[in-house]
């Protein structure tokens, strides 16, 4: 290619991956905790496996190295799964999760023989996590069998979700009503069949398409092969793409000898691979193996994208050399054994940089190829039997140049030295002094490499000072970068390869983009380019941060890799020649050396990690190195303190470096936690917590005659110090960070430096203001609860002092200097609470304002922490356990520095939330009227005894004072009341709760109430808030248990509209949320600190044991004195209020599998629900329900609360076992104080609240929206298990009892009966061909019930058969059942077979959603396939429906009693006929007529009877006619008295059409038969004689005569009947329709219409059912409609003739 193909090549490769990152939608794979989630929904038009033509279905997902089955579905070519399935994968690299792909195969089940493959579908896991939400939602895909050649074409189509959630990735929830709906309206849009009822998947359109992969050879391959055969390799190179199957290799190619430049094995092989499109799986594998015997040995791996070769417009990438990378290579055999077995029992690092090339620490060779994708069509694709049976294949191709063009490079480095190497003694008899291996360091880029020499590790430092190039080698690579290998710079430790005890060995290694170092993008290929940077511009060395090789594993766990000061370059060999004299010097200027004193100002550290085992905490100490010199600080450990104030400088007197700060060695300071050890201070038994570095700037370089003793800092300025984030392994690894500021000053000889100054920073006065609130959700400690628990807060601080003469008690003088000497001393402030365990000890209030005077730092940089503990007090005080610990940091809550300064937030802060409203003198007839308005209304009240409590409780509050003075009469009065009280109670026998328990609707219930909380007040005072002892009976035990029964809302008639059901009233103008409302209302009215304990790090013997163990909640401020007033009215922020909590649980979804599963099939749960507020508990396990992962829960739970104080809900979510204890499946946990105390939350739904509504609308509280949270549990990670679908609402007692709860029970079921007739089939094609006959029987069932079969017509001929057989399904409607959300109804016609398996004709399914529908609206029956009326009869169905419309009304209470009348259901009807009629069953409906109020039927009402009183008068004064006005009196509305029944008015029948002369004539008179009827065998005029029967017009029926013409319609279907035997065609059954039943031809796409069949299907409620009898098949009772005998059936006659005439 020329360079301008190249380049054009690049770019479009270049745009399509820029294209491929557009489409990623921002998203970032990472590594960590990822779960996947396959939903299964159904499968249409799979092939056939089975001699019976059809198969037996079941679904196998593969994910994560995991298998799980689905249910078996036997024979079905049509069948619905619904089952979920879930894996999940703790730990998962970012490499691993983008090789990984989900695999999706439909099997055909064969008891005892291997399942056989019917369809397959796979995805790579990145394809689904690129796209939006992470998902494939209720997607149909297209199955394809790879296993089978014979199989091309699509097996059949599955309808699947996919959903992969990563980490801090939240599950997200559709509305699946919606989505459903908009499906159904596609798939009628496309259907066929009987008005889209036929279900049928959407057609995909696929085409094979070939990969072709030209492997030409490979160059400097590993020597993998050693002992008896020989060093070398057997090299062979496959290539996969898609399933594992799909893949193909090139002949293996032996190649002897350890020299890697004589490992270049010339394959020339063409690899062809059959994909086809459009097709899911992107990514195409190239791998190089070693072949084994028994199997082969992964080399290398290289991976490529499908669509970006197909995005261009060659379709062609290549030929390119592919450099290949994987873990290290040339071992030595012991070193191989050991790696061996490490493998064993941890990470198999070798096999993953093998596997993962981004991950390989070493270049492991290249291999040229090409790739292009070829259409069938394609001239270069070869008539080839492999082609035509579209299977891999592979062909031997002649050896060509097709190289891409070359350029000479030269890569140079200048090694300078290394900081904290990894150290590690020599194995010698001579090492007496402990001497550590030496160090050197290599630099390669693919075969060409450069290597400094081996140089001492003195105290984890290394210098080479060493000058590196390739410039006398010929580096060739090809002209396109992206195709030079890596460069790799690796550190070596050892001696030699042949050295047993230090055999020589690459320790760790860092790895750059050859186009990346040669561009200048040191950030690598998303950064941007820095030509400072670029080629050999560099001007001075950078430090890199090396990566251990855990391949070979040399590092001890937490070990450092080290750190190397390099220069690196690379470029064009023309380019080098002006460089190469820059870069020479570069090496020999670092040689120089010059004595410095290096001074480390260490003043602080913060956060460090806990790193002992017991109780937490760390004893931090601090270790300085610098050049090989370490200074230890031990002996200075500072006990129990995460954040010590250190305020101490560090000398080092006499380091020798080099005087360019380009060159100058990194400081490294250590955090170590002391341990006490037998072995006295050597600290082996400390724990190693991390370390940073420091690289001198010119700043902070001085020459030592800058000294000035005169100066406070010796004439050397400290600069400001920097925090710096401490490390292990590498950066973000561990916790902590520390405060330093460093100085290099030049030691002059003859001149001694002054001594440092003190850090110690300025301080000044001010005030620490601490609003506790309290101590929340505080765990058990050593396994006791909270008894008293108690908050001391600390606030550290130092000052200077004098040190004072022991004798003479004057300030001590330094003897050099003349100055004082100065020491620091250590201040501490103490705030501490009061201790409380109200309202209970694990969430005990303090609500307490602590104010201290302290001393601060004038510079917020060193503030210091505010540290709290957390302490109960313990056997009455003997012992005060620490029970929590933890930290508020200050830096940005200091006033006096406004460039730092966070002043606190209250904008989201309700200060107005403690104003309690008192309540008005008419809230009770308010709220008694509004209850008896909903009673009324037909609509449940939710009762809710404990609210309407706590409203008399406030309004007893208002009084307190009045009343107080006669406190001990009330005290008898009321202990009276509430004797009389619950023995009334126990007389009736009553119950209080939630929906479902007892008489909801029980005036007394609602109405009549015992002011319990003003007795109980008058017993232990004002204080208690109702959460006490006496609160408690606030917290009825009904009100806290599960719901036993549900509640109807409403008349299903009003519920329901266009889908099975509408939104219930609960839902209408409620947000949903994707996820819990902390994710969109940022932030908190007050701050939460949490509490810890334990260790992060453990020990040799335990695992960490760190966790948090509760929190403190209030406000931190510093203020500039004690005075300053508060921010908030503590009056009402500390008092504490009674909260009503109102939770509403819809449903759980996806919950995380507890059971194990059997067989492959996926485990499943028995979730219940537990709910904790405080001490208070629901307990669902009564009430769980069995093996689900979406449990419709629906559950409506009030509690009461005091506010500040139990303020913490936890929703968990539990799996029921019967035996042992449950299994905790998840827990979600809401703040309701920050909720309450918040603007936002208590703003969220107001303006939907409806306080005074009107006659006809319901009192609705503040309509909050529904959160989706998620389910973890302590040891799930981050990985969700399951999610919640609710809601909550804060309310006061007296606002709930004004505002009722809403109601969230779900509808009632409706028990339905479904009654299927299999009538007749014709023009069915003949299974038996011999014969031409078919024995035929049906199958059918409905989704969710058991099959049924007809009874079977033998010897069926002409392909007609007859049954007249009557199936009976038993339905119940209910929410979310299957048969509603699977609303189908499967026929398969079979052809009997008395020796071998029955053969399928047909299977067609039908969506009965429409029907089912109505029936759950209407509860009435309907014909599904009903005829449409006859014009004579189209009166009475008006007038059937305008009497069912009287009788609804007169049952509506908001219309009264017959209010609507004539005139008002005329002009509904007149409407309706505009409109038309519906299309099944002739309803009618006007959506938008509007509902009369019963105010207007009143007065409609009121008129009518005062015309009415008029008429009279008018009658008894003789001014009118009684009789007249009689016929418009009857039209119009009658009231009627309470209780009297409206009774339905008979309608005249519509008088029929007269007869004609000639029609009279014939019915009275005939010429042949004289009156004979019929029983002449000719007549002239029978066209419209009356007297034969086959003749007969039944449309001429006198109009009085409805007797005859019921008997002219029995004699019609004998008439009929009689036809039909006589084989002259007889007209089809009432109510029925002939459906077409079609087979599809997998091969050739085609379906194949097998005849058809009659069917009736009618829809009845189960009480209608009853009513109406039927029998199955033609048993008794035979009715409804009865069923005759079948005909065309086999006769057995002894008559040989007979019987053989029938046979045939």
């Amino acid at each position: 290619k020329t360079e301008a193909e190249i380049k054009k090549e690049q770019d479009e490769i270049q745009a399509a991956k820029d294209k491929q990152m557009a489409l990623r939608q921002g998203f970032e794979v990472k590594s960590g905790d990822y779960q996947v989630q396959v939903h299964i929904i159904e499968c249409r038009e799979l092939k056939a496996k089975d001699a019976s033509g059809t198969s037996d279905p079941v679904v196998t997902i593969e994910c994560f190295g995991e298998k799980q089955n689905s249910s078996v579905k036997e024979q079905q070519l049509n069948c619905v799964f619904d089952e979920l399935f879930i894996f999940n994968k703790r730990d998962l690299d970012k490499e691993e999760f983008e090789e990984e792909v989900i695999k999706v195969s439909v099997m055909d089940a064969d008891f005892g023989s291997r399942n056989e493959m019917i369809g397959s579908y796979q995805v790579d896991t990145t394809f689904v996590y690129y796209r939006e939400h992470h998902e494939l939602y209720r997607t149909w895909v297209g199955l394809v069998n790879d296993e089978d050649i014979e199989c091309v074409e699509v097996q059949g189509y599955m309808r699947i979700s996919i959903q992969i959630v990563g980490p801090n990735d939240k599950l997200y929830v559709h509305n699946e009503a919606e989505d459903k709906k908009k499906e159904k309206e596609a798939e009628k849009d496309a259907g066929g069949g009987i008005a889209g009822m036929v279900v049928m998947p959407p057609a995909i359109k696929r085409e094979v398409m070939w990969l072709r992969t030209t492997v030409s050879r490979a160059e400097y391959l590993p020597c993998v092969d050693g002992g008896i055969g020989g060093d070398g390799i057997d090299a062979m190179v496959t290539v996969n793409h898609g399933s594992a199957t799909n893949k193909k290799s090139t002949k293996p190619l032996t190649c002897k000898g350890k020299d890697r430049n004589g490992l270049s094995p010339n394959f020339n092989y063409e690899i062809w691979l059959p994909v086809t499109v459009p097709t899911s799986s992107q990514t195409i594998k190239c791998t190089m193996e070693d072949k084994e015997p028994f199997g082969s040995n992964l080399v290398a791996s290289s991976y490529f994208k499908w669509n970006i070769i197909d995005s261009l417009a060659s379709k062609k990438i290549g030929p390119m050399w592919q450099p290949l990378y994987g873990a290290a290579i040339n071992l030595p055999e012991q070193v191989k054994k050991a790696i061996e077995i490490s493998e064993l029992s941890g990470t198999k690092w070798t096999s993953y940089y093998n596997r993962y090339p981004e991950a390989g620490s070493t270049y492991r060779g290249r291999v040229l190829l090409s790739m292009e994708i070829l259409g069938k069509e394609d001239n270069k694709v070869p008539n080839r039997k492999e082609v035509t049976e579209k299977r891999a294949w592979r062909r031997k191709i002649k050896a060509k140049n097709i190289e891409p063009p070359t350029q000479k490079y030269v890569l140079s480095a200048v090694v300078v030295s290394g900081t904290e190497l990894p150290q590690k003694g020599e194995v010698d008899i001579t090492n007496i002094t402990s001497k550590n291996q030496k160090m050197k360091v290599t630099v390669s880029c693919g075969k060409y490499e450069c290597h400094t020499k081996q140089q001492p590790n003195t105290n984890g430092v290394s210098e080479w000072f060493e000058y590196m190039s390739t410039d006398e080698e010929n580096m060739s690579y090809p002209t396109d970068m992206t195709q030079l290998p890596d460069i790799f710079v690796h550190l070596w430790r050892g001696k030699s390869q042949g050295d047993v005890g230090n055999p020589l060995l690459p320790v760790s290694f860092w790895r750059i983009s050859a186009k990346d170092l040669i561009e200048g993008r040191v950030g690598g290929e998303d950064s941007k380019v820095d030509t400072s940077q670029a080629g050999f511009n560099k001007l001075k060395p950078t430090w890199l941060t090396l990566r251990e090789d855990k391949s070979l594993d040399e590092c001890k766990d937490g070990q450092f890799p080290g750190n190397i000061l390099i220069m690196l370059g690379m470029g064009l060999k023309d380019e080098w020649d002006g460089h190469k004299e820059r870069w020479q010097k570069m090496a020999h200027a670092a040689q120089e050396r010059v004595r410095y004193q290096l001074r480390v100002h260490l003043y602080q550290a913060r956060n460090l990690p806990d790193a002992d085992f017991i109780g937490g905490g760390i004893d931090p100490y601090f270790n300085v190195s610098y050049n090989g010199q370490v200074i230890s600080g031990r002996k200075d450990y500072i006990a129990k303190n995460n954040d010590p104030l250190v305020y101490r400088t560090i000398v080092m007197d006499d380091v020798t470096v080099p005087p360019n700060v380009d060159f100058l060695p990194q400081v490294n300071i250590q955090v170590w936690d002391w341990d006490w050890s037998a072995a006295g201070d050597h600290g082996h038994a400390d724990d190693y917590i991390g370390c940073c570095f420091h690289q001198f700037s010119e700043d902070e370089i001085f020459d030592g005659k800058m000294a000035d003793s005169t100066q406070p800092d010796g004439g050397f300025p400290i600069a400001k110090p920097k925090w710096i984030d401490l490390l292990r392994e590498e950066p973000g690894d561990v916790e902590g960070s520390v405060l330093a500021s460093f100085q290099l000053i030049q030691v002059m000889v003859g001149r001694e430096l002054p001594p440092p100054p003190p850090i110690v920073p300025k301080y000044r006065k001010c005030a620490v203001e601490v609003l506790c609130m309290g101590i929340r959700d505080m765990v058990p400690y050593q396994f006791l609860p909270m008894q008293l628990p108690t908050v001391e807060f600390k606030l550290d601080g130092a000052e200077v002092v004098e040190v004072k003469d022991e004798k003479t008690n004057t300030p001590k003088i330094d003897e050099k200097t003349g100055l004082p000497v100065t020491s620091i001393r250590q201040l501490e402030y103490k705030f501490v609470t009061r201790p409380s365990k109200r309202p209970t000890a694990d969430n005990a209030n303090f609500l307490e304002r602590l104010v201290g005077e302290v001393m601060m730092p004038e510079d917020p940089i060193f503030a210091p922490p505010l540290k709290m503990f957390a302490k109960d007090s313990r056997l009455g005080g003997f012992m005060t356990p620490v029970v929590g610990k933890g930290s508020i940091p200050l830096n940005k809550k200091c006033f006096w520095d406004a460039a730092s300064y966070e002043p606190p937030s209250l904008e989201n802060f309700d200060t107005e939330i403690g104003a309690m409203a008192e309540l008005g003198p008419n809230d009770d007839d308010k709220d008694a009227a509004k209850k008896a308005m909903m009673e009324m209304a037909g609509v449940a009240v939710v009762a809710d005894h404990e609210g309407v409590q706590d409203a008399e409780r406030m309004k007893a509050k208002a009084e307190a004072e009045a009343k107080r003075k006669e406190a001990e009469a009330k005290k008898r009065s009321s202990l009276m009341a509430m004797d009389e009280h619950m023995s009334e109670r126990k007389r009736r026998g009553s119950t209080v709760g939630l929906p479902g328990q007892g008489d909801l609707t029980e005036p007394m219930l609602l109405t009549e109430h015992v002011n319990f909380d003003a007795m109980i007040r008058d017993h232990v005072g004002a204080e208690d808030a109702g959460t006490g002892v006496f609160g408690s009976l606030h917290h009825t035990k009904n009100d806290l248990k599960p719901k036993a029964h549900r509640k109807k809302l409403m008349d299903p008639g009003d519920w329901v509209d266009e889908e099975e059901y509408d939104d219930p009233e609960y839902m209408k103008d409620r947000e949903i949320h994707q996820d819990g409302l902390e994710a969109y209302l940022k932030g908190s009215p007050f701050e939460k600190y949490f509490f810890s304990l334990g260790s992060k790090f453990g020990s040799e013997f335990s695992d960490p044991d760190y966790r948090v163990v509760g929190n403190m909640k209030g406000l931190i401020r510093i203020m500039e004195d004690v005075d300053t007033p508060s921010l908030l009215d503590l009056k009402e922020v500390l008092k504490p209020q009674s909260v009503k909590v109102r939770l509403y649980i819809l449903r759980a979804l996806g919950l995380a599998a507890m059971d194990e599963g059997y067989g492959g099939q996926p485990g499943r749960s028995d979730p219940y629900l537990k709910i904790e507020l405080g001490k208070f508990m629901y307990d669902g396990r009564d009430d769980h329900f069995d093996d689900l992962t979406d449990v419709d829960f629906y559950t409506y739970v009030g509690l009461n609360t005091e506010i500040p104080g139990t303020g913490i809900l936890k929703i968990h979510c539990y799996d029921y076992d019967d035996f042992g204890g449950d299994d905790l499946i998840g827990t979600t946990v809401i703040d309701l104080e920050d909720r309450w105390f918040d603007k936002r939350w208590t703003a969220l739904g107001r303006e939907h609240r409806v306080e005074d509504p009107e006659l006809g609308k319901l009192p609705r509280w503040d309509v909050k929206p529904i959160e989706n949270r998620c389910l973890y549990t302590p040891s799930g990670g981050t990985i969700s298990q399951g999610t919640i679908e609710m809601w909550v609402e804060l309310c006061r007692p007296s606002e709930d009892g004004s505002f009722p709860a809403a109601d969230i029970s779900l509808p009632p079921a409706v028990p339905c009966e479904a009654r299927l007739i299999m009538f007749k089939a014709k023009e069915c094609v003949a299974m038996d061909t011999l014969e031409n006959m078919n024995d035929m029987y049906c199958t059918c069932w409905i989704e969710g019930t058991e099959k049924q079969n007809t009874d079977t017509h033998w010897r069926a001929k002409k392909g007609k058969a007859s049954w007249n057989y009557r199936m009976k399904f038993d339905l119940n409607l209910v929410h979310n059942c299957t048969v509603l959300k699977f609303p189908y109804l499967h026929i398969q016609a079979w052809d009997a077979d008395i020796i071998g398996s029955n053969d399928i004709l047909a299977e067609t399914v039908l969506d009965i959603k429409g029907p089912l529908t109505k029936v759950l609206k209407k509860q009435k029956a309907v014909e599904v396939f009903e005829d449409p009326p006859k014009p004579a009869e189209e009166d009475e169905i008006e007038s059937d429906s305008e009497s069912e419309e009287e009788e609804e009304d007169q049952g509506n209470p908001l219309l009264g009693r017959g209010l609507l009348g004539s005139s008002m259901r005329k002009k509904k009807h007149d409407e309706d006929e505009e409109e038309g009629s519906d299309e099944e069953g002739g309803e009618t409906k006007n959506d938008d007529e509007p509902a009369v109020s019963a105010t207007e039927a009143a007065k409609e009402i009121v008129k009518k009877q005062q015309e009415e009183k008029e008429r009279q008068k008018a009658i008894e004064a003789g001014e009118l006619d009684p009789d007249e006005g009689e016929e418009t009196k009857k039209d119009q509305p009658v009231a009627l008295e309470e209780g009297q029944a409206l009774v339905k008015k008979k309608k005249k029948p519509k008088k029929k059409r007269p007869l004609s002369c000639g029609e009279r004539m014939c019915h009275w008179f005939c010429c042949c038969c004289y009156w004979m009827k019929g029983c002449c065998g000719f007549c002239p005029i029978s066209g419209f004689c009356q007297c034969c029967p086959i003749c007969w017009d039944v449309h001429a029926v006198d109009e009085d005569d409805e007797a005859g013409a019921e008997a002219d319609a029995d004699a019609m279907e004998m008439v009929n009947l009689v036809k039909e035997n006589m084989g002259v065609g007889g007209t089809d059954p009432k109510n029925c329709t002939w459906l077409t039943m079609d087979k599809l031809d997998h091969e050739s796409g085609v379906r194949n219409q097998m005849g058809k069949m009659c069917i009736g299907l009618k829809l009845l409620p189960k009480s209608i059912a009853d009513k109406e009898p039927a029998g199955f098949g033609r048993n008794d009772p035979n009715s409804n409609p009865t069923l005759p005998p079948p005909v065309g059936r086999m006769k057995f006659s002894l008559n040989p003739f007979v019987m053989g005439a029938e046979l045939c």
